[in-house]
C-alpha cells in the first residue's frame, strides 16, 4: 500500500469558508497529474490518489460536491489547483512537520 500523508486545506473561496479538503501530500507524481487533469470531469472520476476526504461541502445549496454539474465550476478549479498547492506549500513549509512525519 503506498504511504499517505493527510494535510487539510480550508477552502478560502467567500461562501465556502466551511470546506476543507485533505490531501494525501505523499501522491505520485502521476496521481498530481490526474488529479489536475480532473478539472471539470464528472464528480465520479477517481481522485483518491491525492484527495483523502472532504468535509463541510454545502450540500444542501450545491448538491453532489464540488464536481458537481450544480457546483460553480471555480470550485473544481479551487480543489484541483489552488487548494492542493496550498495542502504542497503548507505540509513543506510548516516548521513543526518534517517529510515523512
Amino acid at each position: 500500500m503506498p504511504r499517505q500523508i493527510p494535510y487539510t486545506v480550508q477552502c478560502d473561496l467567500p461562501g465556502f469558508e466551511t470546506f476543507a479538503v485533505t490531501y494525501n501530500v505523499w501522491a505520485s507524481q502521476e496521481d498530481v497529474e490526474k488529479l489536475t487533469d480532473s478539472i471539470g470531469e464528472s464528480a465520479e472520476t477517481d481522485r483518491s490518489g491525492v484527495i483523502m476526504d472532504m468535509a463541510g461541502w454545502p450540500e444542501d445549496e450545491y448538491p453532489g460536491g464540488p464536481f458537481s454539474k450544480k457546483a460553480p465550476f471555480l470550485m473544481s478549479v479551487w480543489v484541483c489547483r489552488d487548494g492542493m498547492r496550498k495542502a504542497f506549500v503548507g505540509y513543506a513549509t510548516d516548521p513543526n512537520l518534517t517529510i515523512g512525519s
